[in-house]
């Protein structure tokens, strides 16, 4: 798993109240240092000032400014079930969401295989290594909800069939089954990941924003 962590201190701070340092003022602070290289006598000094530039041109430092700026963003997001439509929205999900997020059977399979952090210990793993119909959640998502899957022929051709399936469970004491518009929310939610699994490295489970 992928973890790049930065602690609080100046260098962040300052980056965070000012902003993502662009392309030409890095490119100028670059030619600056190398332009007064062979006038500096204190090797420490200069090999400060480049740490600082590599460190402020990392990937790793971006990432954390835009986790900074995802937790103060989705700091105020209430406990319900909504639509999450992109990476940052995904990696703050509200708690309630958290556990059906993690029931995509693709997603959660990468976090059983310990590619993925699972909110950073937000989530708890009740389940084991279930997945699919097997797993409780998924079935709450699923349950009663057509599934369009396609299929193809030796021919290469392509036809679509659909599904529906209604799981009987008992709701433990405690807990609340999905509604129907919430299991459609969740399902839209599933077509994000599955987008998302596709075009990103990043983990989608991560306040951090690591990459997976």
């Amino acid at each position: 798993m992928a973890v790049s962590v930065y602690e609080n201190g100046e260098d962040l701070q300052t980056a965070v109240f000012g902003g993502r340092a662009n392309s030409s003022v890095l490119s100028y602070m670059n030619q600056q240092l190398q332009q007064y290289a062979p006038f500096i006598k204190d090797d420490s000094f200069l090999k400060q000032g480049f740490e600082k530039l590599k460190m402020f041109t990392s990937e790793a430092y971006q990432r954390s400014l835009d986790a900074v700026a995802n937790m103060l963003s989705y700091n105020q997001v209430t406990d319900n079930i909504s639509f999450l439509d992109s990476l940052e929205s995904l990696q703050h999900a509200p708690p309630i969401m958290q556990r059906y997020i993690m029931a995509h059977t693709p997603l959660r399979q990468l976090y059983l295989d310990g590619v993925l952090d699972g909110y950073d210990g937000s989530f708890e793993n009740i389940r084991g290594d279930a997945l699919g119909p097997d797993l409780y959640e998924w079935r709450r998502v699923n349950s009663g909800i057509i599934n369009f899957v396609d299929k193809e022929d030796e021919e290469g051709n392509i036809t679509t069939t659909w599904s529906s399936t209604t799981y009987y469970d008992k709701i433990p004491e405690g807990d609340r089954d999905l509604t129907f518009d919430q299991r459609c929310i969740m399902k839209d939610t599933y077509a994000v990941i599955d987008r998302l699994l596709k075009e990103s490295d990043s983990d989608l489970t991560s306040r951090l924003n690591n990459s997976r």
